[in-house]
């Protein structure tokens, strides 16, 4: 794995943590749009309401260093929006989707 930083699109429910990586922020920030409308009617507004992780979804993006974390360097804000546990194993499979047809012209 090469050195730098990758950008990880998460789809975080019952108890599990699903990553795509992403080479840029751009195109983690892409999927997640993608993935944040398609579920749009399922989100939960009032996130005080869900009293534990095991009752949404949570669709966010991280970004990771491999290797040295670089001096100087501070932290970013992410987008994080969570859903209706009910959608994950929709979201989850929209997001092998999204992320296999959006990097096909990556792979040799």
């Amino acid at each position: 794995m090469e050195k730098g930083i990758t950008y990880s699109l998460e789809v975080n429910g019952e108890g599990m943590h699903h990553s795509f990586n992403y080479e840029t922020m751009g195109k983690a920030d892409e999927a997640y749009k993608f993935l944040a409308q398609k579920f749009n009617d399922h989100k939960i507004i009032n996130k005080s309401a869900a009293a534990s992780p095991d009752e949404f979804v949570q669709l966010t993006i991280s970004n990771m260093y491999i290797g040295t974390f670089p001096t100087n360097t501070t932290a970013t804000i992410v987008p994080e929006e969570w859903f209706n546990k009910a959608v994950y194993e929709q979201m989850l499979e929209a997001a092998r989707d999204y992320y296999e047809k959006t990097n096909e012209l990556t792979i040799d």
